[in-house]
Order: C-alpha cells, then sequence, then structure tokens
C-alpha cells in the first residue's frame, strides 16, 4: 500500500513539472522550432557559415528541451499508472517508486535549468544597464 506522504509527493512533483512546463511556454518553441527550421531551407542558408552554425545550434536546443518534456510526459504518464497497478499488488510497488524517483529528478534539472536561464537573463540584463 502507498501511503498518503508518498501519495502527496507525487502530486506535488506533478504539480511542479505542469508549473515548469507553463514557464517555458513549450507552444512558442514549436512555434520557434518551425520558423528556424524553415530558415535552415533557404537556398543561401550555407553562404554564411557561422550564421548557419548558430541558427543549427539553436534548432538542437529547442529539439532538446522539447524532448525533455515530451519524456517527462510519457513519465507522468507511467507514473498515474504505476500508482493504479501499485495500489492493487504490492509487488508493484518498486517500480512506481523508480518511475517517482526519475521524474522528481528529471523535474528538479528542469528547475536548475530554469533557475541557470533566469540568472544568466539578469547577468545580462545588469551588463548591459
Amino acid at each position: 500500500m502507498i501511503e498518503y506522504e508518498v501519495k502527496q509527493r507525487k502530486i506535488d512533483i506533478v504539480q511542479r513539472y505542469k508549473n515548469l512546463k507553463a514557464l517555458f511556454d513549450l507552444e512558442k518553441s514549436h512555434e520557434e522550432l518551425q520558423r528556424l527550421e524553415s530558415q535552415t531551407t533557404a537556398p543561401d542558408f550555407w553562404n554564411d557559415p557561422k550564421k548557419a552554425e548558430t541558427l543549427m545550434r539553436q534548432v538542437q536546443n529547442i529539439k532538446d528541451e522539447l524532448k525533455v518534456f515530451s519524456e517527462l510526459d510519457k513519465l507522468v504518464e507511467d507514473l498515474d499508472a504505476a500508482l493504479e497497478f501499485a495500489e492493487e499488488e504490492a509487488e508493484m510497488e518498486e517500480p512506481f517508486y523508480e518511475i517517482l524517483k526519475e521524474t522528481q529528478e528529471k523535474v528538479n534539472k528542469i528547475k536548475a535549468e530554469e533557475r541557470k536561464q533566469k540568472a544568466d537573463e539578469n547577468r545580462r540584463r545588469n551588463r548591459d544597464w
């Protein structure tokens, strides 16, 4: 039987994830990715290799970000299913705890990245000020 505190922790982790997901504005990221990818198909794209390389790096960064959120969406779904199974069968508790731990680690990683981005933005603003 999964304890109440663990269920609350799961709810907490999922809520933190949803909050982070809203902060990252994934719809805007998808639109930006489409915009940048359309630029890569221009006939003169590789005429300026430095600019092309920078743009390709931006494309990859956005793809990586979207992949992380896609993986976490799947983990959250798995977490819900694992909780249901763990409630029904004691031997399913271990997989639930593993998925819970993995989800928490990934959410913490995204949160750390979000903090780093904010700190970088603040440094840029202060430098430009």
